[in-house]
């Protein structure tokens, strides 16, 4: 879900980049972001259906994002706040251990017998 929003965001600024015209460097702005809204929709049909791939795709996507959004905070004044908390939200979502087993990126624990209890199994 968060990648389709990423993906949309981006798409929809690139749509407005690009009709509202400009020189050439915003022409080629609105072209970047325009593929990276298609890409994004490409990582987002790949979460639907928890390819491991995405997983490791979003989670890129997101540390790259926040470190330029952070640096264009710091040092340039013009930070895009809605992709920011779109790409923390990213991060923070599919951190948990069980969003990594569901996206395959890690094993299933393996379960423990309780030595007390032979005939029991703690997971």
């Amino acid at each position: 879900m968060v990648a389709l929003a990423a993906g949309a965001l981006n798409l929809s600024e690139g749509v407005v980049s690009v009709l509202n015209g400009g020189d050439a460097s915003k022409l080629a702005e609105g072209a970047i972001d325009m593929a990276l809204g298609l890409f994004a929709l490409a990582i987002a049909r790949g979460a639907f259906r928890m390819a491991t791939w995405a997983w490791a795709a979003i989670m890129t996507w997101a540390v790259i994002g926040l470190t330029d959004q952070l640096l264009r905070h710091f040092f340039y004044g013009n930070p895009n706040y809605p992709v920011m908390a779109i790409d923390a939200f990213a991060v923070l979502a599919l951190t948990p251990r069980e969003m990594q087993i569901a996206f395959g990126v890690r094993p299933r624990p393996a379960p423990v017998l309780d030595p007390e209890h032979p005939d029991l199994v703690r997971h």
